[in-house]
This record gives structure tokens, sequence and C-alpha cells, in this order.
């Protein structure tokens, strides 16, 4: 409906529905500014992981050498 027809009407839910639309919008915008810092913590808990395993193979090979050195 044209906005010229419905001028001077006042409808007691639109500001609250204005209120809902700028929380919504205030939440939409922290979670996409959140989000890459969740998805990056996965990612830090992976390469943690990796870099365990790898050292458990340096200090696996490390005893080896030092088993046959001796």
């Amino acid at each position: 409906m044209p906005r010229h027809i419905l001028e001077g009407v006042n409808c007691p839910q639109e500001a609250g529905m204005e209120a809902i639309a700028i929380l919504m919008a205030i939440f939409v915008a922290l979670l996409a500014g959140f989000l890459p810092l969740i998805l990056s913590g996965k990612r830090w808990k992976a390469a943690q992981a990796r870099a365990r395993v790898r050292r458990l193979a340096e200090a696996k090979m490390n005893a080896r050498l030092l088993r046959l050195n001796l």
C-alpha cells in the first residue's frame, strides 16, 4: 500500500517491531563478528593436536637413535 495513504495512521505495534528489528540487526552483527573467532578456535585446537603428534613422533625417533648409539 502506498505510504501517503497510510500517513497519519499510527499502529501501536510499529514501535515494538522497530525495536525488535534493531535488536535482531545487532545480534546478527555480533554473531557475524564472533563467528570467525569461534571457528579459529577449532582450527587452533586442530593445529595443537597436530603439533603434539609431531612432537611425540620426534621424541620416539630420538629415543630410537639414542638406543642405537649406546
